[in-house]
């Protein structure tokens, strides 16, 4: 009986997406906060200036007092140790009132690196020895030529897979949104957590407040970085069999059900720990 052309096209697009992986919902992760949602950003920033940073003025001027507080206490019968104090205390908080107003920036330079990192291994080639032609293409004359039962049956093999693989691409959706979301939130009181540099009992706030924000950066990277491995690992099967040539598409199906059923589920394992991944190498 002579092959169904539709089925056979419908098989191909299984094929090459389970191939893929979220590729689209990650393309996201390629942009900047401002690309990303400009008037969400601007929101931010807006709520930033008008809200936050006149509590962290406050901050700033309770810090300082602090410090100098410490001075006099230091330095009471030392008038010049007190006079060089009082002067690196100062410069002190003039460095933390420019790290304070530039908040923006420097939290737009953190999601820039890891917009770069993300770009860099979106835009790497698959690797893994192979054409680089999707699987489904590689055998769409197959899949086209192949009797009604067999196109069938290759069908109800690659429906698992194929639906394991479609919430793994509305999971990245919802990952992609929360990263945003929480660097939104972050860089709304960004000025805040940034004034407690001025003190070094408080610094360690400031700190951690940088490296939650590192990690929610490098966040978007870790999900691209695990699409594009996921694409090597499945494509590498392809490799290792030179492509497929064999002619018989319901037997390599057949034989490689178990890649296609754990290599959406690995990456949604993956890709659920992107945030835990983020942290070891920001070192939180």
């Amino acid at each position: 009986m002579p092959g169904n052309g539709g089925l056979g096209d419908l098989l191909v697009a299984m094929l090459n997406m389970i191939g893929a992986g979220p590729t689209g919902p990650s393309a996201e992760l390629l942009k900047g906060l401002n690309e990303y949602n400009p008037a969400l950003y601007t929101a931010a920033v807006t709520l930033q200036n008008a809200a936050v940073k006149p509590i962290a003025a406050s901050v700033l001027a309770v810090m300082l007092v602090l410090m100098l507080s410490g001075i006099s206490a230091r330095a009471q019968h030392d008038s010049q140790l007190a006079v060089q104090l009082i002067g690196a205390a100062l410069f002190k908080a003039c460095l933390v009132i420019l790290v304070v107003v530039n908040a923006t920036p420097i939290l737009d330079a953190i999601t820039g690196i890891s917009v770069q990192i993300a770009r860099a291994a979106y835009d790497a080639p698959m690797g893994g020895g192979g054409s680089g032609v999707p699987l489904g293409d590689q055998m769409r004359d197959d899949l086209a030529g192949a009797d009604l039962m067999g196109q069938v049956g290759m069908m109800l093999m690659l429906l698992i897979p194929f639906l394991v693989s479609q919430l793994v691409s509305i999971a990245v959706v919802v990952l992609v949104f929360m990263r945003f979301l929480q660097l939104f939130i972050l860089t709304c009181f960004a000025p805040l957590p940034l004034a407690f540099f001025g003190h070094e009992d408080t610094k360690s706030i400031a700190i951690g407040y940088l490296k939650r924000y590192a990690t929610y950066g490098l966040q978007g990277a870790m999900i691209i970085l695990a699409v594009k491995l996921y694409q090597v690992v499945v494509g590498g099967y392809v490799a290792a069999n030179a492509g497929y040539t064999d002619g018989d598409p319901l037997a390599f199906v057949a034989s490689h059900f178990g890649t296609f059923l754990v290599g959406p589920l690995a990456l949604g394992a993956i890709l659920f720990g992107a945030t835990a991944l983020a942290k070891a190498v920001i070192g939180e």
